[in-house]
């Protein structure tokens, strides 16, 4: 049995991008703190919307669509 791979492209990760998660991995707060909130803020004023929300995980904000959307 010959096994294949699928191909996959390398990362683009600049010196900045690297330097930006470091920072955050050597912050006080990994969650929560400037960065999502910087994040949030700028989310909110690309989309036009009042308000927006970083979370951690794509179940979790489906999760927060339901209920934001009153759906259960």
């Amino acid at each position: 049995m010959t096994t294949q791979q699928i191909p996959m492209s390398s990362p683009d990760l600049t010196g900045a991008d690297v330097a930006a998660v470091n920072q955050v991995l050597q912050a006080r707060y990994l969650s929560f703190g400037p960065q999502i909130e910087a994040f949030e803020q700028a989310l909110s004023s690309y989309v036009g919307t009042r308000y927006a929300v970083g979370v951690n995980s794509g179940a979790s904000g489906m999760h927060l669509a339901v209920v934001a959307a009153d759906l259960g």
